[in-house]
């Protein structure tokens, strides 16, 4: 994996970790803490014990989905304080974007050649089953 690559990774997961630290005064941070911190765990899979490239696209169409029922009703931008319920719904749906942009780039690093699943020479084949 190139340096470049590892570093957008890497900085996915500060982020995601970051989203997940200030959503303990958040109203709802048992759900959003766990999301934040999934999207953190997929990126540093990716890295060391990649999982199968559908887990990658399953969480990014998730995650569009969850975005498109979180977006706000009426777009009043995401402001430098919580004014409004429809500030922190549009908050929620970016943090959620954000999160299928990274899934997106899991996918497709996980089905380059010589990463997909399954071919020999990576971490996934079983000892004994060549590929």
């Amino acid at each position: 994996m190139s340096p470049i690559l590892k570093t957008v990774l890497w900085f996915f997961v500060i982020m995601f970790i970051s989203f997940a630290a200030v959503q303990y005064n958040d109203p709802d941070p048992w759900l959003w803490i766990p999301v934040y911190l999934i999207f953190a765990g997929l990126n540093i899979s990716l890295m060391y014990k990649p999982l199968h490239p559908l887990v990658y696209a399953f969480a990014a169409v998730d995650a569009v989905i969850f975005a498109w029922f979180q977006w706000p009703d009426h777009w009043e931008g995401i402001g430098e304080s919580m004014l409004t319920t429809n500030m922190e719904r549009a908050r929620e749906s970016m943090g959620l974007v954000i999160c299928a942009l990274s899934a997106v780039v899991c996918y497709f690093v996980a089905t380059r050649p010589g990463t997909a699943i399954g071919k020999k020479g990576d971490n996934l084949t079983p000892p004994g089953n060549p590929a």
